[in-house]
């Protein structure tokens, strides 16, 4: 699971760094859409995330191939013995997020676009 995370980590930096130009180097972005953004790229890469099966879902040809103590999934959310099924489970991130933080800012984002939006 720490691979795959990595993995798309490294995806989404080099994605990110090489959407626009650099030096002869047109940048994909211009090939692929132009209007899409760095927020749309992080949101693509951690769908995916959600519908990828943890390691102890694996098929056990495949554990026996990473190696079985690779393969443990551990969650702190949930009755206790309850393994999670995929890498990034829904209910770890709905109980262990912050979303005072979430409200505090987009509500600040919102403001200020109206702010400027009015002309104050």
């Amino acid at each position: 699971e720490q691979i795959v995370v990595a993995s798309t980590l490294a995806l989404l930096v080099v994605l990110w760094f090489t959407q626009s130009q650099i030096d002869t180097f047109p940048g994909w972005k211009k090939y692929v859409a132009k209007d899409l953004d760095s927020a749309s790229l992080g949101l693509l890469l951690t769908l995916p995330l959600f519908f990828l099966p943890c390691g102890a879902r694996l098929p056990a040809a495949l554990r026996r191939v990473i190696g079985e103590q690779r393969c443990r999934s551990i969650t702190t959310t949930g009755p206790p013995g309850l393994e999670p099924r995929r890498i990034l489970d829904w209910k770890a991130v709905r109980d262990g997020f912050q979303w005072e933080i979430l409200f505090v800012f987009g509500g600040g984002a919102v403001i200020a676009f109206g702010t400027v939006e009015s002309g104050f």
